[in-house]
């Protein structure tokens, strides 16, 4: 299965986000807004670990699902949320 992420970053709305694909269609978007230099640490690391799950074949459902219930996000109180692509 070809997996593959787009990583990026808006200073401009402080927003971190992935966009991930299969087989070359953009299945599911991960968002996170920070609000400093720490927040802004945690939404890097969150992208990253859930960008490894992506890769390791998990489903879009449980993606979202485990991305929505992180506690490393959950505790630092920063906005974040995932679009499954329809």
């Amino acid at each position: 299965m070809k997996r593959d992420e787009f990583l990026g970053q808006d200073p401009d709305r402080k927003i971190v986000f992935a966009f991930l694909f299969s087989r070359n269609q953009k299945a599911i978007s991960l968002f996170i807004k920070y609000s400093d230099e720490k927040t802004l640490q945690i939404a890097k690391q969150a992208i990253s670990l859930h960008i490894l799950f992506w890769h390791s074949g998990v489903s879009v459902t449980d993606l979202k699902e485990a991305f929505e219930s992180d506690p490393s996000l959950i505790n630092s109180g920063v906005e974040f949320w995932a679009e499954i692509v329809k």
